[in-house]
This record gives C-alpha cells, sequence and structure tokens, in this order.
C-alpha cells in the first residue's frame, strides 16, 4: 500500500517541478545511488535521521568553455512526512552536497540564492575546492540549501551541476533528511517497516531510484515492576514502585552527537534566504525520557526521582543521554 501511495505522489509533485520554468537540459550523464548505511530508527521518532543518499554519477560532457553550467532540479520523496528543521519559511535543513569537500571547502548556497557557473572545458568545475585556481575566481558553491514543497517532499532548484565526463565520478550527496517514522508504524509482519526515499533529478538518468532509506523498530520498552521486586524502592511510608525504561533495540536511546546529522558551524547564521544555516543538521538534545501520570486524586502526592536507581542495570534507569547536551 505505502508504494502505490507513494506513485500517486509522485507523479503530482514531478509535475509542478517541472512548471517552474527552470533549464531541465537532457546533458546525458547517469546516477547510481546508494544510501550510507540504512539506520534503525525508533517508531516513536518523528524526527528520525534517515541513513544519507549518495549518487555516483558518470558521463556527459563538462560544459565548454564559456557556455552556462546545465541547472538541475533534485526533488526527493519519502513515503511519510520530512520533518526536517525548517531554518526560514520552507527553507530546509536538508543539504545537497557535491564532490565531497572537507570542511573547510565547504560553500554553502541557500535557497533562493544560487549562483551561475561558466563552464571550463578540460575536466570542468572543481566543487570539492572552490578557491581553486581551475576555477578562475568564481563563486562556486558546493552545498546547497533544500526547500520543503509538500508535507513528504524536498526540492533542489537550478542546481548548476557540470557533467563529469565519461572518465571521473561527480559525487552529489544528501544528508539531513528527518522523517516521520512514528506515522508509518511497526511491521505486523516478519519484514521491518521501511522507510523509502524516491529520487527524481531534470536532466539527469537515475538508476533504481527508489531506495530504503530506514527500517522502523519500537525503540522502546517500558515497564512498572512491583515495588516488592525491586531493592531500595519502597518508601518507609506509602507506596514506590520503579519506572524502567529499556531500548527497544542497541542504541535507540542516544545522546545529541548521535541524534545530530550533516553540520558546519562556520555556515552563516543570519543569511537572508536560509536563516541560521550554521544550526542545520544539529540535533537539539538527546533522548528523553518521559512518564505521564493521569487521572490523580486530589489528596494523592506524587514525587519522583530523576536519577538512576542503586542497583538497576544501565538500561533499565535514566542515563545521561537525554539529560546532557553532549
Amino acid at each position: 500500500m505505502h508504494s502505490t501511495l507513494l506513485r500517486c505522489v509522485v507523479v503530482t509533485s514531478m509535475l509542478a517541478v517541472a512548471g517552474a520554468g527552470l533549464r531541465a537540459q537532457d546533458f546525458g550523464f547517469t546516477c547510481i545511488p546508494n544510501v550510507r548505511g540504512t539506520p534503525t530508527v525508533r517508531v516513536e521518532d518523528i524526527t528520525a535521521l534517515v541513513g544519507e543518499l549518495n549518487l555516483n554519477c558518470r558521463g556527459g560532457t563538462p560544459t565548454p568553455v564559456g557556455q552556462t553550467v546545465p541547472l538541475v532540479n533534485v526533488q526527493i520523496f519519502l513515503n511519510t512526512n520530512v520533518t526536517s528543521q525548517l531554518l526560514m519559511g520552507n527553507n530546509s535543513e536538508a543539504f545537497l552536497i557535491i564532490d565531497e569537500p572537507s570542511p573547510s571547502n565547504q560553500r554553502v548556497a541557500a535557497s533562493g540564492s544560487v549562483p551561475g557557473l561558466i563552464g571550463l572545458g578540460g575536466n570542468g568545475i572543481i566543487y570539492s575546492n572552490p578557491g581553486s585556481t581551475s576555477n578562475q575566481g568564481q563563486n562556486v558553491r558546493n552545498v546547497y540549501q533544500g526547500r520543503l514543497v509538500s508535507p513528504n517532499s524536498v526540492v533542489w532548484l537550478g542546481v548548476p551541476v557540470d557533467p563529469p565526463g565519461p572518465t571521473a565520478t561527480r559525487i552529489i550527496r544528501i544528508t539531513n533528511v528527518r522523517a516521520n517514522a512514528n506515522q508509518l508504524g511497526v511491521s505486523s509482519t516478519l519484514n521491518p517497516t521501511e522507510v523509502k526515499m524516491f529520487l527524481s533529478a531534470t536532466g539527469i538518468t537515475i538508476t533504481n531510484p527508489l531506495q530504503t532509506v530506514a527500517t522502523v523498530q519500537p525503540g522502546m520498552i517500558f515497564s512498572v515492576p512491583e515495588a516488592s521486586s525491586e531493592k531500595d524502592c519502597v518508601a518507609p511510608s506509602g507506596r514506590s514502585g520503579l519506572l524502567r525504561y529499556r531500548e527497544g533495540f542497541a542504541s535507540s536511546f542516544r545522546r545529541r552527537s548521535d541524534e545530530t546529522g550533516f553540520n558546519n558551524s562556520n555556515f552563516p547564521n543570519n543569511d537572508l534566504n536560509g536563516g541560521n544555516l550554521g544550526a542545520a543538521g544539529r540535533a537539539d538534545h538527546g533522548t528523553l525520557l518521559k512518564a505521564l501520570f493521569n487521572n490523580v486524586p486530589s489528596s494523592v502526592q506524587i514525587l519522583v526521582g530523576v536519577t538512576c536507581v542503586p542497583g538497576a542495570s544501565h538500561s533499565d534507569a535514566n542515563d545521561d543521554r537525554g539529560s546532557e547536551n553532549r
């Protein structure tokens, strides 16, 4: 059922992009997608960070000297809502990165401010090193900000992509895509629920454009053992109990650094088009555990501890993964 719904949404959204009036030249090269690790994400998570998608691209002819580098529209669609942080309006923290530049060589282009490029012939634009003399002083950008265009879709409009030629490889990486895993739920069969990403690009042939970017599993097991079965859990008066939180799968409770995606704090924090680009990819905190008490009589007082219970195992009680921003 998910794949049927996905195909319907894709057709509608692609028609909208095709009508945007941007150049969509077919300059004849092919990209093969692969996912850089397919993570297991928590079904409780509405902002699950999915796996990064790499496009390994070859073919075409580098843009001749003096001609404008062709512009490409790249769009992704999920089978659930995209929940990447919005930095300004619908401008997203989801980025498209070309040719894996090192952090010191990363130059970001906010949505709506993508510079044009002029072809150099030879081996084409050097995206990995914008300051290279081979680029002839052009304002080369290699990190592009996406824009949320529907609940399940992000688009990068008018990205200048110079074909790499038949002997070179151009790498296009899509990162910082977060998904509402809770919307998909957990599979009732032995096959886990999957977060699917469909990719389209004008002027580029993409093989196998539908990829699995995450699998969904329960991330937490909660229980309230009887007080008599736990040492040090009975108060002098009244009744005490233990709230037990266990990981649903290995490392489902994570620190802030584990929840953070691609981030470069040197990016501008007040870009007029893109917003706080330096905050893109950065998680607000690690895993937080919550207890909600309902139907408590007015005559009853509830006291809750905030530290681990002595003798409880590491996975049985709250640790510093959600209490410290590390």
